[in-house]
């Protein structure tokens, strides 16, 4: 067997140009796709890999730098079935070589989930969806969703429903980037920019999808999917809150099911997490895995920094508790002044 050389450059240059134009592209997402998303990482904060056997690459990953010397793909949570370019075939193994500690979403992926080699930590969760031929509506009776979808449905019936609308995936993906801290950590402002250029080239092939809802002229919620092997993937959502009552996520989750169904998709998957509340919409589909992938001596290193870092943070919150609680005993204390009765006290506590 061929042995495999990993190489390992600081910019994007016209080798791996080269190398990606050799290799095997993913049916649904185009090699142009990858390399504009491999060429927005700004200047110092990427990694990009080529494996090569017999002088000859056999795969190609770009990566962008997080927070305490983690690494992930460009495409990282932004398309799924493709964390590089390889055939199908190896990129799992070529992945497990990888010299760098990085995170890794296993999202509807053709392979298997890897294991062995550099791969220290797999962590999987169901994803649930549905075929567009199945009855939906018997579904959610059978799991008591049907109730919250025509409650939402008539809640919102003055609304405006509005299908891939001009700049509504920008709205979107800004208005949802804002409401998690991780967004102002290393990296992130690189995978919105990604995720929006993403959104804007798909949308360019057809294979996106933007739902809106608008009180008159205020826009109050917003989905971004996008379609992968025809299935509908939802992608990104935003609701204002001052809504809650309308059920707005209720309502954009029907109204996407039926677009996939009335546009001819095969299927819909709603992804993972919050399990319960994904089960009432869909049965289990398949799993996503998070994978951590390093070399043993910078695993070490991540472990250290994260153990410093959580020593840090409780260092800190008992700190702020001992702060609180010194302005709090100087409040009383002037409370008592402005009273009187801080020499009545005072005698109390020493009799």
């Amino acid at each position: 067997m061929a042995r495999t050389l990993v190489t390992v450059f600081r910019s994007w240059c016209p080798a791996l140009d080269d190398a990606v134009a050799s290799l095997p592209e993913d049916p649904d997402w185009p090699h142009e796709l990858y390399i504009l998303l491999a060429k927005n990482v700004p200047e110092g904060t990427g990694r990009f890999v080529m494996w090569t056997e017999r002088d000859l690459p056999v795969g190609v990953a770009a990566f962008v730098q997080k927070s305490q010397g983690i690494w992930e793909p460009v495409t990282h949570w932004i398309l799924p079935g493709l964390v590089g370019l390889a055939a199908p075939s190896r990129i799992g193994e070529l992945f497990t070589q990888l010299p760098f500690c990085t995170r890794v979403a296993w999202w509807r992926m053709v392979e298997p989930v890897p294991s062995g080699g550099h791969v220290r930590h797999a962590a999987t969760e169901s994803t649930y969806g549905m075929s567009c031929s199945a009855d939906f509506e018997a579904y959610w009776k059978e799991t008591g969703q049907l109730r919250a979808v025509k409650k939402a449905r008539d809640r919102c019936k003055n609304f405006t429903v509005s299908f891939n609308a001009s700049g509504i995936s920008t709205w979107v993906l800004q208005q949802s980037a804002k409401l998690w801290p991780a967004a102002n950590s290393r990296g992130e402002s690189t995978h919105l920019a990604n995720r929006m250029l993403t959104a804007r080239y798909l949308e360019t092939l057809g294979k996106s999808l933007t739902i809106a809802l608008l009180d008159s002229e205020r826009l109050v919620a917003a989905e971004a999917c996008i379609v992968h092997r025809q299935e509908l993937i939802l992608w990104t959502t935003f609701r204002n809150r001052d809504y809650d009552h309308h059920g707005l996520g209720n309502r954009l989750m029907e109204l996407a099911y039926y677009w996939a169904r009335d546009n001819g998709l095969k299927g819909i998957d709603i992804g993972g997490g919050f399990a319960d509340y994904k089960h009432r919409w869909a049965p289990r589909a398949s799993a996503k895995t998070r994978l951590l992938i390093s070399p043993l001596i910078h695993y070490v290193g991540y472990r250290a920094r994260r153990a410093m870092s959580s020593a840090w943070s409780k260092v800190t919150r008992n700190v702020e508790k001992l702060l609180a609680g010194v302005v709090a005993m100087g409040a009383i204390a002037r409370g008592l002044q402005e009273c009187g009765l801080e020499s009545l006290v005072l005698t109390v506590l020493l009799a």
